[in-house]
């Protein structure tokens, strides 16, 4: 399919519209937005503030710091309905993670994992205006983490008071036959002060990928999360985290999670400015854990997702 280049900058634009629409509520609408929508029903139900909680597989996106935490080997796959009245909109996430530790001189934990989005049905645009026909945006990223534990009490056999992550990520998006890719780095700190309080900051797009179709350019804001998670007695945890971005966007979101007899969850969160709350629950079974997040949404509809894993 061939196009001039103007109604390429027609179409393009609305592709990425498109695409930036599903992740508008959580990240603002920026480069990259696609992202915003997270990965794992967990962090979904507790509004995505993540960075200091971080204590499954799904740390990889949100605080790779946080793999240590993770037990022995885990993997998650995540399925996101984003928005009930937008029947056109995928979006999965899977990861999976291994923990070489055992503590001592260790090798921390490791991870990999992939984000995979595509929106369909958008309109094609020529210099007459719309075409009649229809073609999709495509973005996947491919994730690699490690996160480790350090300090005196790592040698101790003992919980770790800091560890340190880094995630490096691949980028590839694709329209009509256009497609590029981009290389981006995230990394983590997370810091126990006390027994029951976690620290946590994450830094996203330290390397931004810069991504260019035609002669339009996307290039993902630089931005930072800082957040703090209090464990309560009978497992309770409530946590707060502050994100800001290098385009100026600022934002703040709280969450909480509460486990009967280890088997049910119960979680809810909200985000600010968005003014997109959250809730859902979370069942295991040995091994096995199933998440579930509900997020009501007027304009484009309910959001769901789902994640079902497994440990060994």
């Amino acid at each position: 399919m061939r196009f001039i280049p103007k109604g390429f900058f027609y179409a393009l634009s609305l592709a990425l519209v498109s695409a930036a629409a599903a992740g508008a509520a959580a990240a603002g609408g920026s480069s990259g937005a696609w992202l915003g929508l997270g990965a794992g029903a967990r962090a979904a139900a507790m509004a995505n503030a993540f960075a200091a909680v971080a204590d499954d597989p799904s740390a990889l996106f949100f605080n790779p710091a946080g793999l240590d935490q993770v037990p022995g080997g885990r993997v998650e796959f995540t399925y996101h309905y984003p928005y009930a009245n937008v029947k056109d909109i995928t979006y999965a996430t899977g990861a999976i993670s291994y923990n070489m530790s055992g503590r001592g001189f260790s090798l921390g934990t490791f991870a990999a994992g992939v984000n995979y989005f595509r929106a369909s049905g958008i309109p094609e645009a020529g210099e007459l205006g719309l075409t009649g026909r229809t073609f999709s945006d495509y973005e996947t990223a491919l994730v690699l983490g490690w996160g480790k534990g350090l300090g005196a009490q790592v040698v101790a056999g003992e919980e770790p008071a800091y560890n340190l992550g880094v995630a490096l990520k691949v980028i590839s998006t694709k329209i009509y036959e256009y497609q590029d890719g981009g290389f981006g780095v995230n990394a983590g700190f997370l810091f126990k002060p006390l027994p029951a309080t976690r620290v946590g900051l994450a830094l996203d797009n330290l390397v931004a990928p810069n991504i260019e179709l035609k002669a339009v350019r996307d290039v993902y804001p630089a931005s930072a999360r800082a957040a703090a998670a209090v464990d309560f007695a009978r497992g309770f945890v409530a946590t707060v985290e502050g994100r800001v971005r290098k385009d100026g966007d600022v934002g703040v979101a709280v969450g909480g999670e509460g486990t009967l007899a280890k088997v049910l969850a119960l979680r809810a969160g909200y985000r600010y400015p968005e003014g997109v709350p959250a809730a859902g629950l979370g069942v295991a079974a040995g091994d096995y854990r199933f998440d579930f997040c509900w997020r009501p949404q007027d304009d484009l509809g309910d959001s769901y997702v789902a994640t079902a894993g497994i440990g060994w």
